[in-house]
């Protein structure tokens, strides 16, 4: 008995430092999202939001799933956690090495302006710099010290605050706002294999070639995973850019901005929620699908519910946060806002088929709609510009809501069949 109490305190003491810390992070984000924003012109802010959308979606290539995987292997055996991080940390750096060298020669696919493909490999730099940095802080979590990566969260978002906020007061252009989100980067990576040296375990380069054909082969998966949800948040950016101009770039990320971040707030407690819907379909299929039941009716209630006050304050909303420059926003936060009613509902669904053990329907319903709002987003934002990509983000979140419904509906009839 003592032993279930002291477990339960663990997950309280670190669901409530995980909930800090990724609080702290998305909150800190999104306020440098807004200086920079008023900062810069509304064309030089769509270059800024450019670059870092395409640096970003080859994030996958740098961590290709070992921050995932790392968690799950040294939670159960702390015994293999030196020689496994230490060699995956040599794989880390090879995979860094090859995510810069993607981007770069990719870069140049793009454009052949000499400094866009600087401040693109800058970027880059400061996105691998951040995989390293996402690595120690999913160690913090197999060791179950969430305090850590709080720490580490909090650390890299006041460098961060200082060092573009300094870019900013000396009047400086976007390659120094760049230089800033890569030196914060780079001293916060210091301060966290400092951290981890001393608390955990010491870090040391082994190349293992056996081990890493054996963990690419195993974390795939993952990597896939991570490549799909970098689509599906950052690939509109990149095509809106693509395809007409910084403004309409800068217009657009401004109001994907705000959904972002709204979006992150209500994911807090989807995550929270998840470990106790597991557990009682463990328990009882019936007790979870009458649970789940009664989530999906107060979800709509609150989706919609918030949905209409930010669909109806957009104009306060844009003026308030970023200034006049940026009221061109506001027809795309209002087609976005009503994508995440639907996508707040879907998301219910989604994790409910992760709980029921079927991850191929739902990647495949993931997969089907990244592949649909890619493609549809050359035919609409051709014709209406920036609220093309808002409208095929709602076409889409409309379609994946009622295939995950679909898909939910189904599957619980047959699980409850074998009941």
């Amino acid at each position: 008995m003592n032993e279930i109490t002291e477990n339960k305190k663990i997950v309280i003491r670190n669901s409530i430092w995980l909930l800090f810390s990724e609080g702290f992070g998305k909150g800190i984000s999104f306020l440098m999202t807004i200086i920079v924003a008023r900062y810069l012109l509304v064309d030089d802010y769509g270059k800024f939001t450019f670059i870092f959308a395409y640096v970003t979606i080859f994030s996958f290539v740098a961590d290709f799933g070992i921050s995932t995987w790392i968690i799950r292997e040294i939670a159960k055996n702390r015994e293999i956690a030196s020689s496994y991080i230490s060699k995956l940390t040599t794989l880390k750096l090879l995979l860094a090495i090859l995510t810069l060298i993607i981007v770069v020669l990719s870069a140049f696919l793009i454009t052949k302006d000499m400094r866009m493909v600087g401040l693109i490999f800058l970027a880059g730099l400061q996105m691998v710099i951040n995989s390293f940095s996402d690595f120690i802080r999913s160690c913090f979590r197999a060791y179950e010290k969430m305090q850590f990566e709080t720490i580490s969260r909090i650390v890299q978002g006041v460098l961060l605050f200082l060092s573009v906020g300094a870019a900013i007061l000396l009047k400086m252009p976007i390659f120094y706002l760049i230089l800033g989100y890569s030196i914060s980067s780079l001293v916060s990576l210091i301060f966290n294999f400092i951290l981890f040296h001393y608390n955990f375990v010491a870090i040391k380069l082994k190349l293992d070639k056996a081990f890493i054909k054996k963990t690419m082969v195993v974390v795939w998966p993952f990597a896939f995973s991570i490549l799909l949800t970098q689509i599906y948040y950052q690939v509109d950016t990149v095509q809106v850019n693509l395809i007409t101009n910084d403004y309409q770039t800068g217009i657009y990320s401004a109001a994907y901005a705000i959904i972002f971040a709204l979006l992150s707030i209500t994911m807090v407690a989807y995550n929270s929620s998840f470990p106790t819907f597991s557990r009682i379909y463990i328990q009882s299929k019936e007790k979870f699908y009458n649970s789940i039941h009664r989530a999906s009716f107060f979800t709509i209630i609150f989706s919609f519910l918030i949905c209409l006050a930010f669909f109806l304050a957009s104009p306060l909303i844009i003026n308030l946060i970023y200034g006049q420059d940026y009221l061109g926003s506001v027809a795309i936060l209002r087609v976005l806002t009503i994508s995440i009613f639907f996508l707040l509902v879907n998301t219910l669904y989604s994790q409910a088929i992760l709980i029921m053990n079927h991850q191929r329907e739902y990647f495949n319903t993931v997969f089907i709609g990244v592949l649909l709002n890619f493609l549809l987003n050359f035919l609409t934002i051709y014709y209406f510009q920036a609220l093309g990509a808002a409208l095929t983000t709602l076409l889409t979140s409309i379609i994946i809501t009622i295939m995950f419904i679909t898909k939910f509906k189904t599957l619980r009839k047959k699980d409850l069949e074998t009941i």
